[in-house]
């Protein structure tokens, strides 16, 4: 984290859990977990979409990241279940 701004654009977030732009806006507009997790570190800013370094930090090290064939899953240690 320590090479990002203390916020993240969308696209910088997208990059850092291995999603797409689109797969990630979609995923955080519906009501999930992964949502859950992230949207507490959203601000908008004007019309643009910016997420809170230190907050998506905390999440990233709440949760075990694990690859599996070659896609990045994000799995909630608590009970085991894929965001």
């Amino acid at each position: 984290m320590n090479k990002f701004d203390p916020l993240l654009s969308l696209e910088q977030l997208a990059g850092l859990l291995d999603r797409s732009t689109d797969g990630l806006r979609l995923s955080l507009s519906h009501d999930g977990e992964m949502a859950n997790k992230f949207n507490p570190a959203r601000k908008k800013i004007g019309r643009r979409v910016y997420f809170k370094s230190a907050l998506v930090a905390q999440v990233l090290d709440e949760v075990r990241i694990s690859e599996h064939r070659d896609r990045l899953f994000i799995v909630d240690p608590k009970n085991q279940t894929v965001i």
